[in-house]
């Protein structure tokens, strides 16, 4: 099997201001634009270019089955490539060595591309939003190595500032059952990579429990020590809470800040909203906490209620 391995090593740049003085005579002529590789060529009437025209005209969004973008030859008649790179965004860059493997079979293509399109994009196709790609990457597998130890290991997906890459093979003959869970997953794993237990946003998540967090049950629940009345947990706005390990009550626990924060992202992942809804009707700070959290989420520029 063949890899193609990519590394880009750590380079410093340091832009200075340029000032050139030029006569109010003087007319300015704008260089050729530059061109979009990302584009299909017009010549090109490759089953493939096709699936590609498509996908960018009923998405918005640039389809691409490996990272090679162009060989051309500039002005000064060098030739030169452009690829798709990884490692850099607007404003840092990831350091590590990653390697694909690509898509051979225009049936598997066409597969892959139609369940991403389905399962995924939906959750982060929003107009504006921080998580929607120029272009979507599909190559058969991902695989990095941050440390370059010979070490590699599959990963789900790969992000620059102009692509998001996923990996072909984990979609590659799902069911739609498989790949609609597949797709959540993923946008699960987006969420988990920006936004923390301590984010900002999630200061009106933590403000309706208030100072439970840095208490126990027994000390604000009068009887507790006699008799353990979840319901007082739930009407706190817990989900749970967690007996003492030795079964003494007095040292029974509301959940941690990280804790409770996951369990409510569980929820919003893993269960069907109106169930969840139902589930907890008579427990208005849950459905607070509920409604806090989701919006938070969505505001990353996500549509976590998409028509899949």
């Amino acid at each position: 099997m063949k890899f193609i391995n990519k590394f880009v090593a750590t380079v410093s740049v340091i832009l200075a201001p340029v000032f050139a003085a030029c006569s109010g005579d003087e007319n300015l002529t704008p260089d050729a634009a530059y061109p979009n590789y990302f584009e299909v060529d017009a010549s090109d009437n490759s089953p493939e270019a096709q699936l590609r025209r498509d996908f960018k005209e009923r998405t918005g969004i640039y389809l691409l089955f490996n990272d090679h973008l162009a060989t051309y030859t500039d002005a000064d008649g060098v030739q030169k490539e452009e690829s798709v790179d990884f490692d850099w965004n607007f404003t840092s860059h990831m350091e590590q060595y990653y390697r694909f493997t690509y898509l051979d079979n225009q049936s598997d293509k066409e597969e892959i591309a139609a369940m991403v399109e389905k399962y995924f994009l939906p959750y982060i196709n929003v107009p504006g939003g921080s998580f929607r790609p120029y272009s979507i990457m599909i190559p058969a597998t991902i695989e990095v190595d941050k440390y370059n130890e010979d070490d590699w290991k599959s990963k789900d997906y790969l992000s620059c500032w102009r692509c998001f890459a996923v990996n072909g093979s984990k979609w590659l003959g799902a069911s739609p059952e498989d790949a609609r869970v597949m797709g959540l997953s993923l946008v699960r794993t987006l969420v988990d990579n920006n936004i923390g237990t301590y984010d900002p946003a999630l200061d009106d998540f933590y403000e309706v429990s208030g100072d439970y967090y840095d208490s126990y049950p027994a000390e604000v629940f009068p009887d507790w020590m006699y008799e353990q009345d979840v319901t007082l947990v739930y009407e706190a706005g817990f989900l749970t809470y967690y007996p003492d390990y030795y079964g003494d009550p007095e040292y029974d626990s509301f959940p941690y800040e990280s804790t409770d924060f996951r369990l409510f992202k569980d929820a919003i992942f893993n269960e069907d909203e109106a169930e969840f809804r139902e589930k907890w009707s008579e427990y208005p700070k849950i459905i607070e906490k509920y409604e806090i959290l989701k919006r938070a989420i969505e505001n990353l520029g996500l549509n976590l209620n998409p028509e899949i």
